[in-house]
């Protein structure tokens, strides 16, 4: 069930292989480029990277065609030269008139904002914006990560605080319902996520990576993060 205040105990994905199955042969919009601005080390990763390996280059090559939006101008000119697709800076939260007329003027069959709302001050309008481009029957695919991961309680015991210098909120299953509530979308599907297993983390991070699998498929409400499928209320 969805309802009430219980927290559902549904099935535990693999994060980029769940998005990369709901773009496939669609036309698709796609909030943020994977931090490629955040300071080092968290964007190390991308730099590094080859960008059409990232899910951002992923999910163009899965897509049939593919918008991205990001705030960075590095990003978004780093990406334009490995990933066939196209670009626009933006602010998300910003006022929808002010869009560009060329995403202004479409509708997607799949909006994707992962990991992207708990970075924002006003996610609302955010949710709001975004959902306007939707088709009739389009999907708004929304992840983040889980408030009560257990990698998360288990950093705490070591006054560790699993977050991003950037978040700005921790988002729980109803929380996060609450707030598509508030702003018109409906739940229409939800699950948890793991991501890929990585050493490049880190030995600790690895380690708790691994327990966190492991526990997420007996209590998957541990799991690292949640997929969120919604669509705009009729």
């Amino acid at each position: 069930m969805l309802n009430g205040l219980a927290v559902p105990k549904l099935a535990v994905f693999d994060r980029e292989v769940f998005l990369l199955d709901a773009v496939r042969g669609k036309n698709i919009l796609s909030v943020g480029l994977g931090g490629f601005s955040d300071p080092r080390p968290y964007s190390f990763h991308l730099h590094s990277a080859d960008l059409t390996k990232t899910i951002s280059g992923r999910l163009a090559a899965a897509a049939s065609t593919a918008t991205f939006v990001d705030l960075s101008r590095d990003a978004l000119e780093a990406f334009k030269t490995k990933v066939n697709a196209s670009y626009h800076e933006l602010d998300i939260t910003s006022d929808f008139k002010s869009w560009p007329s060329a995403i202004q003027a479409q509708k997607f069959d799949v909006v994707i904002l992962g990991e992207v709302m708990e970075h924002l001050d006003n996610p609302g309008a955010a949710l709001r914006n975004l959902s306007q481009l939707l088709t009739e029957q389009g999907k708004f695919i929304i992840t983040v990560p889980n408030a009560f991961s257990l990698s998360g309680i288990v950093k705490m015991f070591f006054s560790v605080e699993n977050t991003h210098p950037e978040h700005t909120c921790h988002y729980s299953y109803l929380t996060a319902k609450r707030l598509l509530d508030m702003n018109d979308l409906k739940l229409v599907e939800m699950s948890w996520y793991r991501w890929p297993k990585s050493g490049k983390r880190g030995v600790l991070q690895f380690i708790l990576q691994s327990l966190s699998g492991a526990v997420s498929r007996l209590l998957p409400q541990f799991s690292q993060g949640m997929i969120l499928v919604t669509a705009r209320q009729k």
